[in-house]
This record gives C-alpha cells, structure tokens and sequence, in this order.
C-alpha cells in the first residue's frame, strides 16, 4: 500500500470516529460519550504519531526517479508494435520485481525509437511505478570493457 492511501485511510477512520463520538453524545449524553472519548483519543494519538514517522521517513526505494522519456517529434507511430511490446510489458504479472526487454533486428528499423516510445508509454510507467530504464546497445558497443561500462551505468541509474 502506498504512503498516500494509507494516510488518506486514516484521515477517513479519524472522521468516522469523530462521528461515532457525535452520534454517541447526541443518542446517549454526554457521560457515556465521555467513556468513549479517552481510548478513542489515545487510539488516534498513537495513530497520528505513526503517521507523523511515517511521512517524514525517507522511502525505501532509493533509487532515482528517471526523468520522463520524450518520444522525438520526427518519430512515426507505430500502434501494433508499440501495443504489442507495452502488453508483453504490463500483462499483469504480480510481484515483478525486475524485468529486461529487448528489441533486436536489422539496424536502421526503430528499434531504438521504439523502445523510447515504450518507456514513455504512461502504462508501462505506471506498472513499474516510474523506475524504467532505457539502455542502448547498440553495434557500437563491443568488447568486455564496453559492456562492463553499460552494465555499470545500469547500476549508478538503479542503484544511485
């Protein structure tokens, strides 16, 4: 569950119990609302102190946001591939935790365009909740240092 929905949880069960208290003074008087009032008030001290940690706590995911990926002005839309591709990413595997796609093909057919339309594709932003990484390797690329290289800068994207 995210931060969010859990503070908006507890706004929404503060309310209510605020309610209750009000429904209990009204039906039954003041005494009785009294009774009620002291564990419901220790009940939402302890809560709001909770909820104070939590959202001054850094996340436990310290990896940084990506910056949002631009698919280039001149780039055609490709609907087929781009459906294909953004379903074989978002399909609804739970619990993914990290997963590699590659495009591969004759140089010069978008592959490279492609993949950034994927990766700005909001669906696929969404299922990995931001954390998506473009890396190119392209025919450019050869020989163990170079790929050492990429394999490192994956790392400091991921990793920080």
């Amino acid at each position: 569950m995210s931060r969010k929905f859990l503070l908006r949880l507890l706004a929404v069960a503060s309310a209510a119990a605020c309610g209750f208290l009000i429904v209990i003074l009204v039906t039954r008087g003041l005494a009785k609302a009294g009774s009620w009032a002291a564990p419901l008030g220790t009940l939402a001290g302890i809560v709001a102190a909770w909820a104070a940690v939590v959202t001054v706590m850094p996340r436990s995911q310290d990896a940084p946001v990506p910056p949002e990926l631009e698919v280039p002005e001149w780039a055609i839309d490709r609907p087929a591939e781009l459906a294909a591709v953004v379903k074989a990413l978002v399909d609804g595997r739970a619990g993914t935790v990290g997963i590699t796609t590659g495009l591969y093909g004759a140089g010069g057919f978008g592959k490279t365009t492609l993949a950034q339309m994927v990766c700005a594709d909001r669906r696929v932003r969404r299922q990995f909740s931001g954390q998506v990484f473009l890396v190119t390797m392209g025919r450019d690329i050869r020989g163990e240092a170079a790929i050492s290289a990429k394999v490192n800068d994956v790392i400091k994207l991921v990793a920080g």
